[in-house]
C-alpha cells in the first residue's frame, strides 16, 4: 500500500514540474498503476482463499490475550469494542463474537467472501502534503485507492464513530503495525477527545522486540496529543506472546 501510494506520489511530481505536463498523456501513467494495484489485491485474496485455518492451529496465548482484554474497552459504558483489520475469519476461533452484547466485532477492512462488506486495500494517509495537491488535480484516477471513500461503502466506520462518542476509552493494539498507510483511521481513533490510554501488545524475541519502533509508529498519528501523555510505558505494556527460551 505504501509503495503504490509513493508511486502515485512520483507521477504527481513530474506533472506538477511543468503545468505544460498536465495533459491527458501524462494523466494516463496512473492508469496502468492503478491496474496493477488491482491485480495485486486479486492475488492477495487467491491466496488469502488457500488458507485453511483449523481450531488446532490456533495459539493459545493470543487466544488467553483476546479473553482478558479484547480489543478496546469503552471505561464509561462497559462496552467492548475489537476492531478486526485482518480479512479472514481467523478471530472467530478464538471467541464467540455474539455471545455477548457488551462486545462489538467490526472486520473495518471488509471481510472475504462477504459481498456486503467488500475487502479494503488501498493507502490511508490524508495527512501527508502530498495528499491535498493530489486532490486538486481533479483526476479521479489519482484517488481509486484511497481508503476514505471504501470506508463509506459500509456503515463500519460510522459504527465506529457511535463506539469513539460514547465515553473514555483505552485502545489496546494486538497485532498491528500501526504504519502510515491505516492513518486516515488510527488518527480518527488516537485523537478522538475520549482516548484515554494507549497499551501496546508487542512482539518479542529472545534479544529484542519492537515496543519502540511500535510507539514510533504510533507517534506518526498523532497532531494535538503528545505520545508522552498517551501511551503506556513498557513497563505496564506486554508482550503479545511472551517468549520462552527453548532448552
Amino acid at each position: 500500500e505504501y509503495e503504490y501510494y509513493m508511486a502515485l506520489v512520483e507521477i504527481f511530481r513530474d506533472i506538477g514540474k511543468n503545468d505544460l505536463l498536465r495533459s491527458n498523456f501524462h494523466f494516463s501513467r496512473v492508469k496502468p498503476l492503478n491496474d496493477c494495484f488491482e491485480y495485486i489485491k486479486n492475488k492477495l485474496v487467491e491466496y488469502l482463499d488457500t488458507i485453511q485455518i483449523s481450531q488446532d492451529k490456533k495459539n493459545r496465548q493470543i487466544q488467553k490475550r483476546l479473553l482478558e482484554y479484547t480489543g478496546v474497552d469503552g471505561v464509561g459504558s462497559g462496552k467492548k469494542l475489537f476492531l478486526y483489520f485482518n480479512y479472514t475469519n481467523t478471530i472467530d476461533l478464538y471467541r464467540n463474537w455474539s455471545s455477548d452484547d457488551r462486545i462489538q466485532l467490526i472486520h473495518i477492512h471488509g471481510k472475504l467472501g462477504d459481498n456486503l462488506n467488500p475487502i479494503i486495500f488501498g493507502y490511508g494517509d490524508e495527512m501527508d502534503s502530498f495528499y491535498s495537491q493530489i486532490k486538486q488535480l481533479n483526476q479521479n484516477d489519482f484517488l481509486v485507492n484511497m481508503k476514505s471513500y471504501d470506508y463509506l461503502k459500509t456503515s463500519n466506520l460510522q459504527k465506529l464513530n457511535e463506539f469513539l462518542s460514547e465515553g473514555k476509552f483505552t485502545v489496546k493494539i494486538m497485532g498491528h503495525s500501526c504504519g502510515v498507510s491505516d492513518r486516515v483511521l488510527l488518527n480518527r481513533i488516537f485523537e478522538h477527545q475520549n482516548c484515554d490510554r494507549i497499551k501496546v501488545f508487542y512482539y518479542e524475541t529472545e534479544k529484542s522486540d519492537d515496543y519502540s519502533d511500535k510507539i514510533r509508529e504510533i507517534s506518526r498519528h498523532l497532531g494535538q496529543k503528545n505520545i508522552l501523555d498517551l501511551v503506556c510505558p513498557k513497563g505496564i505494556s506486554e508482550p503479545m506472546i511472551p517468549y520462552i527460551k527453548q532448552t
